[in-house]
């Protein structure tokens, strides 16, 4: 019975996840969007400011965990924690567990793989993410 439990939990941590990157790459695609559109008219060549784009748009999903949660991660109520102090991680453990973004449908193979619901930048910097509960 527990077993069932903890498995619905992780299920539905795992579709919160999935929901909250996808608003995180919404509004980093938005971003970028705008940027391209503001940079446009001013470049010399086509293809001058895609570069910039996308490099934003990068560092945008790199750094999306910075002030303690991404957006999406704020609108479907789950947190990063520390797996050893049950804490909020440190800075450079936001950050280095977002390194692997660029790898992050190979990394959904692993949170399926497991029961921990910790892709492999979860698993680099030592945490798991997890709900809020409700009070």
């Amino acid at each position: 019975m527990e077993e069932d439990h903890l498995v619905n939990k992780n299920f539905r941590i795992l579709l919160k996840r999935v929901v909250a990157a996808y608003i995180d790459l919404f509004i980093s695609a938005a971003i970028a969007t705008v940027l391209y559109e503001m940079y446009k008219p001013i470049c010399d060549y086509e293809m001058d400011y895609i570069p910039f784009v996308l490099t934003f748009a990068f560092v945008a999903l790199l750094c999306k965990d910075l002030f303690d949660r991404s957006i999406g991660k704020r609108i479907m109520r789950l947190c990063i924690l520390d797996i050893k102090t049950n804490s909020s991680p440190k800075l450079y453990q936001r950050v280095l567990r977002n390194i692997t973004a660029p790898i992050t449908v190979f990394e959904g193979v692993l949170v399926f793989m497991n029961n921990e619901n910790r892709r492999l930048g979860d698993v680099l910097a030592g945490t798991v993410v997890d709900e809020i509960e409700h009070k």
